[in-house]
């Protein structure tokens, strides 16, 4: 809210095509978040990348102030048009976006919800005869539901690639494989901490083997990451009680209770 007050204050005296260009893109991003605005947001991103695409304006007029301003580049302001088609539901047109883009990764997670997997398969398979990457191996450990291409890309990032531990440990997680998958997540969170989604699986997978104390301490960094949680805090106050630590336990049972609105 404080930042749609700054936003609409700029905006309602327009003087700078480079500020006028950002306030307007930092007030859509903002109205995305709400229901009832994201499709005027969409509209007005759209509006903003036709507008790089076209000269209405000199280039004197554009280039002033550039250098003061967060002027984002056109494929930024293209991937958040294309961010708000996907999130109204518009798969096809995200995807021409992205395609045009050469995002691969949100290419292959349109395809994967249009349920085109060999068109996903199609796209990957075509970027690996470039050279493999762990990304792209990855990407295709998706689409085909093997673990053996996370082994593969985690080997050739020289066990530097959380996305593919991560990858393991989801992959063992949905087939309840539970110790399996704990090792490779807490690999997964040894090089990127700040994932909140594994963090909540690492939680569950604890709590499924009954280790009360990995579970606590997942839930707790999941708390430290979204505070409003209400999911986390529950679960964090559900560890403490099989701990037997019941004064925590209350504490933890009254925030969730804050955050369940």
């Amino acid at each position: 809210e404080e930042l749609m007050a700054y936003a609409e204050c700029v905006l309602s005296d327009p003087k700078n095509f480079c500020i006028q260009f950002c306030a307007l893109l930092l007030r859509s991003k903002l109205e995305k978040l709400k229901s009832k605005k994201v499709e005027r947001a969409m509209m007005q991103v759209e509006v903003l990348t036709d507008q790089m695409k076209t000269d209405s304006a000199e280039a004197t007029n554009r280039l002033q102030l550039f250098y003061s301003t967060p002027m984002p580049p056109f494929w930024i302001v293209e991937k958040e048009l294309a961010n708000l088609l996907l999130s109204l539901g518009s798969t096809k047109s995200a995807l021409e976006v992205f395609l045009r883009l050469e995002m691969w990764e949100e290419c292959i997670f349109c395809y994967k919800q249009l349920q085109r997997n060999d068109k996903a398969l199609e796209i990957i398979d075509k970027q690996l005869e470039k050279g493999e990457t762990p990304l792209l191996l990855c990407l295709k450990g998706d689409v085909t539901n093997e673990p053996q291409y996370y082994e593969k890309a985690w080997e050739l990032s020289e066990h530097h690639s959380a996305r593919a531990k991560r990858s393991l440990g989801y992959y063992y997680f949905q087939k309840k494989e539970y110790k399996t998958c704990i090792p490779h997540l807490l690999e997964s969170v040894e090089i990127d901490s700040l994932e909140q989604r594994v963090w909540f699986f690492l939680g569950h997978s604890a709590t499924q083997l009954e280790d009360y104390e990995l579970a606590a301490k997942s839930y707790r960094t999941l708390i430290n990451l979204d505070p409003d949680s209400f999911e986390a805090w529950n679960n964090l106050s559900n560890a403490y009680i099989r701990l037997n630590d019941k004064l925590r336990a209350w504490r933890t049972l009254q925030e969730a209770i804050k955050c369940n609105f």
